[in-house]
């Protein structure tokens, strides 16, 4: 089969995780791809989601603000995508690395793209991602940003973190606000704060809805 074929490069891509081939690709214009954007996009975002070599690497993010965001309007197929991806991940991963890093942070030349990239997708699926996936990523924002040295570089990404957990907020069920309570707890107790309760996005009280009140 003719690598440069559209069914040799689609196999060739899928062996390899070349990103310089999927740049390549993107670019070539005279290279025709059934839903090429879409096929790229699946295969950048499920190469950062098992790699987190790759999260780092500003190529790929480069490559999904390019595709995603290089048009007037986000494309139509873009919800399906995040549907069936899971991009939440790919946050708290982001996060994590950041707070591995410690005082030498993110590249300001990846965090550029990764934030604009995010900023499209997370909204999409933070609906429909699972509590304990927003938990996990709330966690590894405040460990992001606790141990940063850098602090208003990750502003982007910590935005993102902070909306899914008012997101999960909005749509938790009382079984589900017990462990957003428990989270919240945990918090506070390592902010070391005196005093403070739970409130919910229209400032109801939280711990009074659910029996659980925040004082520490």
């Amino acid at each position: 089969m003719d690598e440069q074929s559209p069914e040799g490069f689609l196999k060739s891509l899928k062996s390899s995780n070349d990103i310089e081939s999927a740049i390549s690709a993107w670019a070539n214009a005279s290279l025709y791809i059934p839903s090429k954007g879409q096929y790229l996009a699946t295969w950048a975002l499920n190469v950062l989601l098992k790699n987190n070599n790759a999260i780092c690497d500003d190529r790929y993010w480069f490559l999904l603000e390019s595709i995603i965001l290089g048009a007037s309007s986000l494309p139509p197929w873009l919800p399906t995508l995040i549907y069936k991806t899971p991009v939440v991940p790919i946050l708290t991963t982001t996060l994590r690395i950041s707070a591995a890093k410690n005082e030498e942070g993110l590249s300001k030349d990846m965090l550029g793209p990764c934030q604009r990239v995010l900023r499209a997708i997370v909204p999409i699926a933070l609906p429909k991602t699972r509590l304990e996936t927003v938990l996990e990523c709330f966690w590894a924002c405040f460990d992001a940003v606790s141990g940063a040295k850098d602090k208003d570089s990750l502003v982007g990404l910590v935005k993102l973190s902070t909306e899914g957990f008012k997101t999960a907020f909005s749509n938790a069920t009382n079984k589900d606000l017990h462990k957003l309570c428990r989270c919240a707890l945990c918090i506070v107790r390592s902010c070391g704060s005196q005093h403070a309760r739970v409130l919910g996005p229209q400032g109801n009280d939280m711990g009074r809805r659910t029996g659980c009140f925040m004082f520490v």
